[in-house]
Order: C-alpha cells, then structure tokens, then sequence
C-alpha cells in the first residue's frame, strides 16, 4: 500500500493504519519466523532455530510423512500499574510454523528435540545404513 494514495486504500484500511507510523516503519505488516541453521554431520542432520523468549511448552513439534513441522502459539500479557482502571495492558500474540522435508536417509523415528538458552536443536539420526560408509584405499599401479 505504500506509495498509493490514501483514495485507494479502503476506509477500513486507513482506519486501522497509522499514516504518521507507516512513515516511520514501513507500511508491510512484517511476520517474525526464528531463523533456521542446517548442518550434517557423519551420522545426524543437526537444526538449530533461534527462538528466544519461549518454553519448551510452547513448541508443537510434529511428523507427516517425511514432513517435518515445528510450530509455536503464544499469548502473553504484559500489566502494569493496574488497580481497577487500565492504565496500561498489553496483549502479545506470537506465532509461526516452519516446515522441512527430510532427505530420505533421516531416521525420522528417532528425532531428538532439546530447547536451550533460546535455541530449539533437533537432532535428526541417519537411518544405520546410510551411516555405514564404504570408503577404502585404492593403490595406485
């Protein structure tokens, strides 16, 4: 909507917008997913997501097929100085979900999850055979 001229947005849309605040951040509603860091390793896939400011509870972790989903809704509430009138209340609403196929060698049964210091790993075992490796030396003739 920015750079178009307030007689094209819909009344409803200047209502709930303030011009003054589009100038200052940027008209796009802007929608926090946490970062997501991939690495392999010998015989684990290890994901690492930076979601600082929640539980372990509030993650909601979930296979589909070689789906894998984590996702996360929370609500918190921010008071200050409230006797019978608001003299200021906060309501906070996060939420995301993050999707990732698993290559055909995860062993998706036997995913580990652990939440620390504001970072979920998920622990993602190879399957045995891809974990065998037939490596040898070939002698040079």
């Amino acid at each position: 909507m920015r750079g178009l001229s307030p007689i094209w947005r819909s009344p409803l849309d200047r209502f709930f917008r303030n011009e003054l605040l589009d100038d200052w951040v940027g008209s796009a509603f802007v929608e926090t997913v946490p970062s997501l860091n991939i690495r392999e390793e010998k015989n684990n896939y290890i994901a690492d997501m930076a979601a600082p400011g929640l539980k372990k509870e509030d993650f909601d972790i979930s296979m589909d097929e070689n789906r894998l989903t984590i996702s996360c809704d929370k609500e918190t509430e921010t008071k200050q100085n409230e006797p019978e009138g608001y003299f200021r209340r906060e309501y906070n609403y996060s939420s995301f979900s993050r999707t990732l196929t698993l290559p055909n060698d995860a062993d998706s049964g036997k995913i580990v999850a652990k939440y620390a210091d504001g970072v979920l790993t998920l622990t993602i075992p190879k399957k045995p055979e891809a974990q065998q490796t037939n490596s040898r030396k070939i002698s040079v003739h």
